[in-house]
């Protein structure tokens, strides 16, 4: 940790307890000058605590799907899959280990992140001009939201720097608006993992902003943020019958398919 990575951060911070408060200007203005905004205060820790009480309760590795081959219908259910590999199979060259839990927001709260995720996808759909509850709780057009949590397991868990550039496209042929990725913050650095974890290009500086984040937290990306996810507890053995390690929640627009 320094002190010049920790003063960024807080001058990318926004405290506010509900969307009503979003100033999307304010926050649109820091994204662009940073590429990095991070919002305090809409989802607290508490409400994270019992959302992995639901998710340990729900998670067995026995459920784990492979990397690809799954239906387009599949990932709209609660659906865990693992995602290791390159991940050429999605038209990128993206190389990553962590497992993957879709937990859409029309089915059964099974993670207990229906909450968090509705608050996270409506900062989404503020900063893309469109109305808070566009594509949260049904599919709209084009477009429904895949919310899902992301595990990086301890022994090894990461991806690897990278811009977003598949979705944005998506955004874009589909007229959906400016792309930006809220990330909820759902692990505490010190406590659930020691090492690694998300870094973000913040002002030319490469900072692993989990130093400075608490649970609860989300964590805002532009298409030109250079971010990802370094090694997880490496000096720890993987095991895959366990949950430890860092996890994080998104909500990203997928493309609609039949």
């Amino acid at each position: 940790m320094t002190t010049q990575n920790a003063q960024m951060v807080e001058e990318a911070t926004f405290e506010i307890t509900s969307l009503k408060d979003l100033d999307g200007s304010e926050v649109k203005e820091c994204l662009e000058t940073l590429h990095f905004a991070r919002i305090r205060g809409l989802i607290s820790a508490d409400e994270i605590d019992h959302a992995m009480t639901r998710i340990g309760a729900f998670f067995s590795p026995e459920n784990d799907r492979a990397t690809t081959g799954e239906a387009a219908d599949e990932v709209r259910g609660n659906f865990q899959k693992l995602s290791i590999g390159r991940a050429n199979h999605g038209g990128v060259d993206r190389p990553r280990f962590m497992r993957c839990f879709y937990s859409p927001l029309w089915n059964e709260d099974a993670l207990g992140m229906h909450g968090p995720f509705r608050q996270a996808a409506g900062v989404r759909n503020w900063l893309s001009g469109k109305e808070l509850d566009y594509a949260i709780d049904d599919p709209n057009g084009a477009a429904w939201t895949a919310a899902r949590i992301h595990h990086f397991p301890a022994g090894g868990g990461f991806m690897v720097d990278h811009q977003d550039t598949v979705l944005p496209a998506l955004y874009k042929d589909n007229s959906l608006g400016a792309f930006f990725q809220p990330l909820i913050v759902m692990s505490q650095k010190g406590v659930d993992f020691h090492e690694g974890g998300g870094f973000a290009m913040v002002a030319g500086e490469r900072i692993q902003y989990e130093d400075y984040c608490e649970k609860g937290d989300i964590v805002i990306y532009d298409t030109s943020t250079v971010h990802g996810v370094d090694d997880i507890d490496p000096r720890a053995p993987y095991r895959q019958d366990s949950l430890a390690g860092r996890m994080s929640g998104l909500v990203t627009l997928y493309k609609t398919l039949d």
